[in-house]
């Protein structure tokens, strides 16, 4: 019986390609690539829960600021549930 194994002959797939994360960093390293030499690809925070941006307060030549997050407040009320927990895995 074990004279049919035999090593990978490609690697598996531990994350499902139609993962929204897995998306995301395929399309960073397809559609923008590395500087020559840099080492260095596109960073990529993900949020959930955000509604809009308020820039109310953005000062004019101020590059660093980008304004206030405004969470939606029924985000908020039902994320630390357990069941919505569970969805997000």
């Amino acid at each position: 019986m074990t004279t049919k194994i035999e090593p990978l002959s490609e690697q598996e797939e531990f994350i499902d390609p139609d993962n929204d994360l897995f998306k995301t960093f395929t399309l960073i390293e397809e559609e923008f690539p590395q500087s020559a030499g840099s080492g260095q690809t596109a960073k990529v925070r993900m949020v959930w829960g955000g509604m809009d941006l308020d820039k109310t307060n953005v000062p004019a030549w101020n590059a660093t600021f980008k304004g206030d997050v405004v969470f939606d407040p029924k985000f908020a009320e039902n994320f630390h549930l357990p069941v919505n927990q569970e969805y997000m895995k």
